[in-house]
């Protein structure tokens, strides 16, 4: 696991992944809005039967949840790989 060495190296590290953060979050805020709109303006629509029976409520929630835990996956995979490339240039630093 990386751990940051330099104040400099953590303020870069920290942007990166703090732009990550809210860029998914905005995503992510998109589809919750859609959501919300549906249920404030069209609520008739979240009764409509779309896949085996189940409205489209449950099945727009459902895929809300599974798209957070996809954001989740990527950030993560992508923070890590922030942290890698600042491993690997700091041991080519050191050679």
């Amino acid at each position: 696991m990386h751990v940051n060495q330099s104040p400099k190296e953590k303020e870069t590290l920290t942007k990166r992944k703090s732009l990550l953060g809210i860029r998914l979050f905005f995503i992510y805020l998109i589809f919750y809005a859609g959501f919300v709109a549906i249920g404030v303006f069209e609520y008739e629509l979240l009764a409509i039967p779309v896949v085996g029976g189940i409205n489209l409520a449950l099945a727009y929630g459902i895929a809300l949840i599974a798209f957070a835990v996809i954001l989740g996956v990527v950030y993560n995979f992508y923070c890590t790989k922030f942290e890698d490339e600042v491993t690997r240039e700091e041991e080519e630093g050191r050679a």
